[in-house]
């Protein structure tokens, strides 16, 4: 769905952030070196 923030570990096995059709650094106003907290449930 258009919009939707997700996860997913990339080909060098980090995880990246990601918005469908969008950008993640605008939905979420995060920057490089900004921490993250990530929880798996």
């Amino acid at each position: 769905m258009p919009g939707e923030l997700l996860a997913l570990f990339d080909s060098a096995g980090y995880l990246e952030i990601a918005v469908n059709r969008g950008s993640a650094a605008e939905l979420t106003q995060c920057r490089i070196s900004d921490p993250v907290q990530v929880n798996f449930s």
